[in-house]
C-alpha cells in the first residue's frame, strides 16, 4: 500500500470496487471484510458510490396540474391506502407544492400531484428530488433521486 500512496482507507475501497465488479476474476467481498475488517464496516455504513435513484411511472398528473410536461422540483412520496373494487390497497402518492395545481379529494393527501402507477417500480416513502417528464398522453416518467 504504502509502495503506490495508497493509504488503507483508498486501499480498502480499492478492493470494495474491484470485489464488486462483475467482470471481476477476484470478485469476493469477503476479501475486504478479512482485508480490512474495520474499514469495511465504514464502506457499508458510508456506502460510497451508492446511487438512490428509482424510475418510475407517474399516473394522473394532468388532472392535478394541467399542462405540465416536464419539471424538476422536490418531492415526497406516501403511502396512500385507497379502496379499490372492495379492497384496500396501497399507492404511493407524490407530493409537492406546483403553482396551478388542483387539490385532490380524500383520501388522498394535499398537494398530490399524481400516483405512482400500480404496474411500475413502487418507490420508499420518503423525500427525493424528481425530475418529471411527460411520456405519453396520460404518463410521465419520473426519476427520483
Amino acid at each position: 500500500m504504502d509502495q503506490q500512496g495508497l493509504g488503507e482507507w483508498d486501499a480498502a475501497r480499492a478492493l470494495w470496487n474491484v470485489a464488486h465488479g462483475t467482470r471481476s476474476e477476484l470478485s469476493g467481498a469477503a476479501s475486504v471484510f478479512i482485508g480490512f475488517p474495520e474499514l469495511a464496516a465504514r464502506i457499508v455504513a458510508e456506502k460510497p458510490g451508492l446511487v438512490r435513484k428509482t424510475q418510475s411511472i407517474l399516473v394522473g398528473l394532468a388532472k392535478q396540474v394541467p399542462d405540465l410536461i416536464e419539471i424538476t422540483l422536490d418531492v415526497e412520496i406516501q403511502d396512500v391506502t385507497v379502496d379499490q373494487r372492495g379492497r384496500s390497497v396501497i399507492r404511493k402518492a407524490v407530493v409537492a407544492e406546483v403553482h396551478g395545481q388542483r387539490q385532490p379529494q380524500a383520501p388522498f393527501p394535499e398537494n398530490m400531484i399524481g400516483l405512482i402507477a400500480g404496474n411500475a417500480v413502487q418507490p420508499e416513502p420518503g423525500q427525493y428530488k424528481a425530475h418529471i417528464k411527460q411520456c405519453s398522453a396520460g404518463a410521465w416518467d419520473i426519476v427520483l433521486d
